[in-house]
């Protein structure tokens, strides 16, 4: 990041690069199935970023990275969110922090890592979070994720869709998803 903007202003490095990032993988065989950034910093990112996990289906991979001022609006409610999801630090951090953490969607953390920034008393500016590297370990979670579908052509290509893609909710939903129908031609 520092490379690409070194000669850019801290401030238009900082919000270009500034957020909450989120990566969803595949619980079985680890590809990527959405990717996103949420500036919190701005507007109501923070409840699009809560709206985001909340569609993510059962056993999903998250990883959640934070870059910058994206703990500076975050609100309570989505520090609580990410606390009740089993994030440890989340409700803690602020302005310049570096936050990441992987876990699975209505599971369990497997990682979890931070640094805070300074606030220097001397010049009165916040000094950012050096960089932050996190390992995480995370076992295949194998088996079929909706075996409770039919077996039509059209499930099937349903089937194939959500397992490729994430974040459509109920679309995806094993126990309720969403009916679909073709229109009918006259």
């Amino acid at each position: 990041v520092y490379e690409a903007h070194k000669n850019k202003s801290s401030d238009d490095k900082y919000m270009q690069n500034g957020g909450l990032y989120l990566v969803v993988l595949h619980q079985e065989h680890g590809t990527v199935m959405q990717a996103a950034r949420y500036r919190t910093f701005e507007g109501d990112a923070d409840k699009e970023l809560i709206a985001a996990l909340k569609t993510l289906q059962k056993d999903r991979i998250i990883i959640l990275a934070a870059m910058n001022e994206a703990f500076s609006a975050l609100s309570q409610q989505a520090r609580m969110y990410l606390k009740q999801q089993g994030s440890r630090v989340a409700e803690e951090l602020h302005f310049g922090a570096r936050w990441a953490w992987v876990w699975s969607k209505g599971a369990t953390t497997w990682a979890e890592g931070f640094m805070f920034s300074l606030n220097n008393r001397v010049t009165h500016r916040v000094e950012m979070a050096g960089n932050l590297y996190l390992t995480a370990n995370v076992p295949k979670k194998e088996g079929s994720r909706c075996s409770s579908w039919p077996s039509s052509s059209s499930w099937a290509q349903r089937h194939q869709f959500c397992d490729k893609y994430e974040g459509y909710g109920d679309l995806c939903s094993c126990h309720n998803p969403v009916s679909i129908s073709r229109p009918q031609t006259l």
